[in-house]
């Protein structure tokens, strides 16, 4: 959840309790945009109960970057480095071309041949006409004749090109339509639907299996695991395009919906069951049952907060500056993701709390209110007693008994912030 979702009976709420009149600015600003867009909804609804068309969706221009501004990307890319690529050229054929004897002078010593490696391509038809042996036998009435090899029975066209449509849609994402142009453009007659039952009925089984093994294997395997989803269209109907992955597999989904019974039949899960490993999402309501290990997607949780507009400067710099102490923490995070510490791990987590502290005050309350949107209700109240807690002095109470079992003497909680503040 995130300001956006924020509905105007919850913005009002907020409005009531400020105090601060930047903030009454802030939220009002905000309930003004929703009204906005709800009055443009409903022109748009009324519009088309009109069979007229609505305010057409005109996507802003793509601002340019400044050279000198971090773009916050995580690791360093690969020098670029040239390498000589005539010993992986392969030689189909070679072609002698020799001097014109009439221009040598009587004394010239032949030195040879210097190679020039010319490369280029052949894109022809190979057309076979199959002539298949028949002989019939009058005793047996019956018409025997020869077969064709395994690959070429069942169709009219080869392999060769079989492979050339299935590279040229999976690797340069070129439609049906263009190819039947291409293969056509060199005297080669074919459908766009037979070129569709090439790349897709021919193997339709092979693929299914292969599919199938692949998130077998890849779900047994994965340590943890990612999904999301999109809408699609599929066979002139409204679906939706789901994807199971990490960083050693890829599946793909279509599905006629997006809830929890939609997705239970991907795992093979039941009523009331969850897979035990941790998941990454955009905490979409419909992935909440699926694993017992939720994780929230990075990138996702930052979009919430790029999506607020503040009106004042001040705002804008609390904002600015929030966003790059989370990229920051990401950072953090992949540099321990290379090089696990279990100390560092715990001031991490103290970190994470701290920064995103649903009951902290930013200064700027619409940033205040899509941090705590975030946190669950039992969380939002259990943080006003750890706060009470750490303002009593409980954080700083230490416990002989890490002594007895580790034999390493105890330290408060803000002693061991102080230790691994450099690591921040």
């Amino acid at each position: 959840m995130n300001a956006d979702h924020l509905d105007l009976k919850h913005l009002n709420k907020i409005l009531a309790l400020s105090r601060n009149p930047s903030d009454i600015i802030e939220v009002q600003d905000h309930i003004i945009k929703k009204l906005k867009e709800e009055i443009q909804q409903l022109r748009d609804e009324v519009a088309r109960l009109k069979d007229e068309k609505g305010k057409p969706k005109i996507l802003p221009n793509v601002p340019d970057i400044p050279r000198d501004k971090p773009n916050h990307q995580v690791g360093k890319s690969k020098p670029w480095k040239k390498e000589a690529k005539i010993t992986r050229i392969k030689i189909d054929r070679i072609q002698k071309f020799c001097v014109d004897r009439s221009i040598l002078p009587d004394d010239a010593i032949p030195k040879g041949f210097r190679s020039v490696v010319i490369q280029d391509i052949t894109f022809k038809t190979c057309n076979t006409e199959c002539l298949l042996e028949r002989f019939y036998s009058p005793s047996l009435k019956k018409t025997f004749e020869a077969k064709l090899p395994k690959d070429l029975q069942g169709t009219c066209f080869g392999s060769r090109l079989k492979a050339f449509a299935i590279t040229l849609h999976n690797l340069g994402r070129v439609t049906e339509n263009k190819i039947q142009k291409i293969l056509e453009s060199i005297g080669t007659i074919i459908s766009e639907g037979t070129i569709s039952n090439i790349m897709i009925e021919e193997k339709r089984e092979e693929f299914t299996a292969e599919k199938n093994e692949i998130f077998k294997t890849g779900m047994e395997n994965a340590d943890y695991f990612q999904i999301d989803d999109t809408g699609a269209r599929h066979a002139g109907k409204n679906h939706y395009l789901d994807v199971v992955c990490n960083d050693q597999f890829g599946s793909f989904f279509i599905l006629g919906g997006k809830s929890k019974d939609d997705l239970r039949p991907i795992f093979g899960l039941k009523e009331g069951e969850q897979i035990d490993k941790p998941m990454v999402s955009d905490a979409a309501q419909q992935f909440h049952s699926i694993s017992s290990k939720q994780g929230l997607c990075w990138i996702h949780e930052i979009r919430h907060y790029r999506k607020l507009t503040p009106v004042l400067e001040q705002h804008r710099t609390l904002l600015s500056g929030f966003i790059d102490r989370l990229w920051h923490y990401y950072e953090l995070l992949a540099d321990f993701k290379e090089n696990p510490d279990c100390g560092f791990g715990v001031y991490l987590e103290w970190l994470f709390d701290f920064i995103f502290s649903p009951t902290a005050k930013t200064g700027y309350v619409m940033l205040d209110e899509t941090i705590a949107a975030g946190f669950s209700e039992w969380y939002l109240d259990l943080m006003p007693e750890l706060a009470a807690a750490q303002e009593k002095g409980f954080m700083s109470i230490i416990s002989h008994d890490v002594e007895k079992v580790t034999g390493k003497k105890p330290i408060t909680f803000a002693q061991f912030a102080i230790d691994y503040a450099n690591g921040f």
